[in-house]
């Protein structure tokens, strides 16, 4: 069986829904939908109830999501053992990557990968941290960026860098050096990141604290989709600097701080606690944190001394 098509089953199962998992995977939906079909076969058993809305896991469907998790952990772990023991600095590294951060990183990461470590095969998957999070303990990231100190347990962190968290609205809405209030901020129509998301918790905190019902929203699962409706007046939103900082410097998106305490957030480098790190992990997680030592200032980043 091909490992590969293993890892593309589990993202349907999380994303409960074939046609997200094919974007996620690069697949036609398809080309998808036939894996699943063959899996289906092999097993001799219905995996999904294909619902109006999404796939829902069968009984069938769940216990082989538990035993999947656990091949690839595993696998996982043989190629750490393998690498340790050889040295070897190849291979394929799995790295997750919050979509308030991708558009960012990834370019320049990529392009530093291909030169230093040609013999890598990098695989990025982008998503919310908490799922990025539970995919590098079940083995099927090795590495992720995540909101920190709020981890899953069984993880270690690599503290990287603390960012600001901005009301952000069409260029002229938020004038430049004012700061606002929640309360005030709360006064307009919002557009926000869906509803698991960590800024959306933060914005929720924040309403109940400032005693201001939560005003009128859209709420907007793609990241992109969020950036511009902001940008073309449709709402305002609580995003962290780095997300639209393209745009700010565009001039489509202002920005201003909260007050009377400016929001910032945390973020870390994390991996599954129970498993080692190999020497091109160690060696890409500390070209991760070159790029924010450079860009801190870019990015109006705090970078975090490691312990």
């Amino acid at each position: 069986m091909d490992l590969q098509v293993l890892r593309n089953f589990l993202v349907v199962v999380e994303q409960g829904s074939i046609s997200n998992a094919a974007l996620l995977v690069r697949l036609s939906q398809p080309a998808l939908s036939r894996q699943l079909r063959a899996l289906e076969e092999e097993f001799g058993a219905e995996l999904f109830t294909r619902k109006r809305r999404g796939v829902e896991l069968t009984a069938a469907g769940e216990t082989l999501a538990l035993q999947a998790r656990r091949i690839l952990a595993n696998v996982r772990e043989a190629q750490v053992a393998i690498d340790a023991v050889t040295g070897k600095r190849g291979g394929r590294i799995a790295l997750g990557v919050p979509s308030s951060l991708a558009g960012q990183i990834l370019p320049v990461l990529i392009r530093q990968a291909r030169e230093i470590m040609p013999d890598v095969r990098l695989a990025v998957r982008e998503g919310q941290p908490d799922v990025l999070c539970a995919q590098v303990i079940e083995g099927q990231l090795d590495l992720a960026i995540a909101q920190y100190p709020s981890l899953l347990p069984g993880l270690s962190a690599r503290p990287l860098f603390s960012e600001s968290i901005v009301a952000a609205g069409a260029a002229g809405v938020f004038e430049a050096g004012t700061a606002v209030t929640m309360k005030q901020f709360l006064q307009r129509d919002c557009v926000l990141a869906a509803s698991t998301g960590r800024l959306r918790l933060m914005y929720e905190k924040l309403a109940v604290r400032a005693g201001t019902p939560a005003s009128g929203f859209v709420e907007v699962d793609s990241p992109s989709s969020l950036v511009d409706l902001i940008a073309q007046g449709v709402g305002v939103s609580l995003v962290s600097y780095t997300w639209v900082h393209r745009e700010v410097i565009a001039g489509r998106i202002s920005i201003a701080p909260i007050a009377p305490v400016p929001l910032r957030r945390q973020v870390a480098l994390v991996s599954a606690a129970a498993r080692s790190i190999t020497p091109a992990q160690a060696q890409l997680a500390d070209m991760i944190a070159q790029f924010v030592e450079r860009h801190a200032s870019e990015f109006r980043w705090e970078p975090i001394a490691g312990d």
